[in-house]
């Protein structure tokens, strides 16, 4: 069932990802998780400064790598920063996401 969840979750995600007109997405408080995902799969990132990021996925014992995030995340902040990320699961605030990339402004 998870599985099914999981397959139907990422075609989602890739289908937004693979439109042919840009998407953008405005976070405003915490993007965790499937958030997170969501957020990454968009175009643009803007932010509010409540905005926070971080890969949940990991504080339960499952991989940053569902619905594509250790991609998408490593693509937008490097494999340095997006490794210290995903591994720690800590919360990036607006003003770090702006500046290391991960977010737009």
């Amino acid at each position: 069932e998870f599985l099914r969840f999981q397959e139907t979750a990422t075609g989602g995600l890739a289908a937004l990802h693979h439109l042919p007109f840009p998407v953008i997405a405005a976070i405003h408080g915490a993007a965790s998780g499937g958030g997170l995902s969501l957020a990454l799969a968009a175009d643009i990132r803007l932010v509010a400064p409540t905005a926070k990021f971080n890969a949940a996925f990991v504080k339960v014992g499952l991989s940053v790598g569902e619905l594509g995030t250790s991609w998408q995340l490593t693509r937008l902040v490097g494999p340095g920063r997006a490794a210290e990320i995903a591994y720690t699961a800590r919360f990036v605030g607006a003003e770090e996401a702006a500046r290391i990339g991960l977010a737009n402004r």
